[in-house]
């Protein structure tokens, strides 16, 4: 379930656009840029998205 927050947006955006500058720049050339996504994605997912209530 997604957070339903509108301060949420401002936070994934800027999130996306540091992942691809990132990248584009080659800022980190020492990582994997297919790694990187796949880890910037999953940490973005996981703060816009509520736990499961237990029980």
């Amino acid at each position: 379930m997604l957070r339903d927050d509108p301060a949420v947006l401002a936070f994934v955006l800027p999130g996306l656009q540091g992942v691809a500058d990132t990248i584009v720049n080659n800022w980190a050339s020492h990582l994997d840029p297919a790694e990187f996504t796949q880890f910037s994605a999953a940490a973005l997912t996981r703060a816009i998205t509520l736990a499961e209530p237990a029980g």
